[in-house]
């Protein structure tokens, strides 16, 4: 784990504009702020966090998520690729999954490209496993692999 200190917490309507300039940069989409704002201020379900530098505004990375009873489905993740390897990506997850546990869900599920070999061993190696597959899933006609972990 790199030295730098970081602090891991719920998304705030604030860090809404920094999410999507992340979102853009690294998934070359997004929601949207005012979308991103809407989740956290009205939908019961969704649960958002970021990892940010403790000395500074920069985010590292983010996740989002739906709770619903004892399911729960990650809907994004990703670290900022300077960040990529140093540990970010398994401290978002290990404190997801704590979160959830938490909150008493059972099964968490997510999708991810078969493209996207670190997210795939990150996922494999915390407990996910491949159930399906979506065919022509992404814009671009890459497939989906539908992964889940029981809690």
């Amino acid at each position: 784990m790199s030295e730098l200190n970081v602090i891991f917490r719920p998304m705030l309507p604030k860090d809404a504009a920094a999410v999507e300039k992340l979102d853009l940069e690294i998934l070359k989409t997004s929601v949207g702020k005012e979308t991103l704002i809407n989740e956290l201020n009205h939908n019961p379900l969704a649960h958002y966090f970021v990892l940010e530098e403790q000395t500074g505004p920069d985010l590292i990375g983010h996740i989002g998520l739906w709770i619903d009873d004892k399911n729960a489905q990650i809907l994004n993740f990703y670290v900022k690729p300077d960040f990529q390897g140093k540990g970010f990506g398994e401290m978002i997850i290990q404190n997801t999954i704590a979160y959830l546990r938490f909150h008493g869900c059972e099964n968490v599920t997510l999708e991810v490209r078969p493209s996207n070999a670190k997210a795939l061993a990150l996922y494999g190696k915390h407990g996910f496993e491949r159930v399906a597959t979506r065919a022509n899933y992404y814009d671009n006609g890459e497939d989906a692999i539908l992964m889940l972990m029981k809690l």
